[in-house]
């Protein structure tokens, strides 16, 4: 199996993470964990068809899906001949280019979308990164919205911060932020806090463990106590902090 990210223009860099594909050539099925990071994505299947098990759908041969924020970890079956084009959006970010209903009805499942949405398909053949530049240049639009720094604001505090403090920063009431987020990053704030503290955490014991304990570690990234981070490193994992 084959996975590439390659990096967007700078012009589309703040609202898209990275262009993907994903290809197994090979003869034998290989097992694909998929972590939440916040993030959506634009799928395009350029292979046979698909099946997403831990969502009981599958991606139909050169059709479009938008795959939803998910909350837990989900595991996949490549099977050989999948050959998966992707754009990975940044929280909030999708909406600068699609106007959508509420991204929150995809979340932890697929959605077909129509074919205009997508680039066409003979330009995906070449360079792929290429032709979803100069796709997404022409498909800019300035939404009403403005979570694009609220959803940094998260980052930047690492995951530390309650709603309530979320919301006093941003000058909005908790009500219309959890409104709002939900509608445009397909989880609420509390979820996407969680994942945010996870992946800050999981940095820290990649660079530091075993030279600092678990439990310095987790009260350094605002949990409770040891137990509080396995609990959720084993909700985002499926693993425990010491095996990742």
């Amino acid at each position: 199996m084959k996975f590439t990210e390659v990096k967007p223009h700078l012009n589309i860099a703040p609202f898209v993470d990275a262009y993907w594909e994903l290809k197994n050539c090979d003869n034998f099925t290989v097992l694909d964990k998929v972590i939440p990071d916040g993030c959506i994505d634009l799928i395009i299947n350029l292979g046979e068809e698909y099946l997403i098990e831990s969502e009981n759908c599958s991606l139909k041969s050169e059709k479009a899906y938008l795959g939803g924020a998910i909350t837990e970890v989900k595991e996949n079956k490549i099977r050989p001949n999948t050959h998966l084009l992707g754009v990975r959006f940044k929280p909030a970010g999708f909406s600068h280019f699609y106007a959508f209903s509420s991204l929150h009805e995809t979340t932890n499942h697929c959605v077909e979308l129509d074919q205009h949405m997508v680039p066409d398909l003979k330009s995906l053949s070449g360079n792929f990164s290429n032709a979803f530049d100069r796709f997404y240049a022409n498909r800019f639009i300035q939404p009403k919205h403005f979570m694009l720094p609220v959803v940094n604001s998260v980052q930047k505090l690492k995951g530390q911060v309650s709603v309530n403090d979320l919301a006093e920063i941003n000058c909005t009431t908790v009500r219309q932020l959890e409104r709002t987020f939900k509608y445009y990053t397909g989880l609420t704030p509390k979820e996407y806090i969680g994942i945010v503290r996870f992946k800050f955490a999981r940095e820290l014991i990649a660079s530091s463990y075993p030279e600092r304990t678990l439990l310095d570690i987790a009260l350094e990234c605002g949990y409770y106590d040891h137990a509080h981070l396995g609990n959720e490193i084993k909700k985002y994992t499926n693993l425990s902090p010491s095996q990742l």
